[in-house]
């Protein structure tokens, strides 16, 4: 006895091929090599010191929220000066995120890669962010901690504010040197 598939099971299979398909497809038919729980792509909009919309080479837009790390609102002076930190370093530039979950709406928790270069630390060094325990642990949760212990001891960026001697006719400029003021 010989039996046909239902429109039912026929269903089911071309579902399942489906799927199949569009998963090839996000995994890397154009050539990207990239891990399953990576997206490469070009900032087009710094949102905060924290987040970004990020095109992907797939040609969607993600939401990206930096994991590790807190900073200001970009309303205020530290927030102002992590905004422009992150995008010195990577507008215009080829980046790489590793997300480590999917947060609500959709936005991608995880840490922004130049060059092989963690950007997420890169704003711990400067004084710009606050070591922050969501979506990091192990080793790199020890040196994102460490490096946010450097940045206080050296009272670089907001751990310098309230703390540092300031020299007459001269004024920090967040995210910035000591400038001269002329008189």
């Amino acid at each position: 006895m010989h039996s046909t598939p239902t429109g039912k099971t026929l269903s089911v299979g071309v579902a399942l091929l489906l799927t199949g398909i569009l998963v090839a497809l996000l995994m890397g038919a154009s050539g990207n090599t990239l891990a399953a729980n990576e997206i490469s792509g070009r900032p087009v909009r710094i949102l905060s010191g924290e987040r970004l919309i990020l095109l992907g080479n797939d040609g969607h837009r993600y939401l990206i929220k930096l994991a590790g790390i807190a900073v200001h609102p970009p309303d205020q002076r530290w927030g102002a000066a992590a905004k422009r930190q992150l995008e010195s370093l990577i507008m215009g530039h080829s980046l790489i995120v590793r997300y480590t979950s999917v947060l609500a709406g959709g936005e991608l928790l995880g840490f922004l890669y130049h060059g092989g270069a963690d950007i997420n630390i890169r704003l711990l060094q400067a004084g710009l962010a606050q070591f922050a325990p969501h979506g990091i642990s192990g080793d790199k949760a020890r040196r994102y901690a460490e490096a946010e212990q450097k940045a206080r001891q050296a009272s670089l960026g907001a751990w310098g504010e309230g703390s540092r001697r300031t020299t007459p006719g001269y004024r920090t400029i967040p995210g910035g040197p000591l400038f001269r003021i002329e008189k």
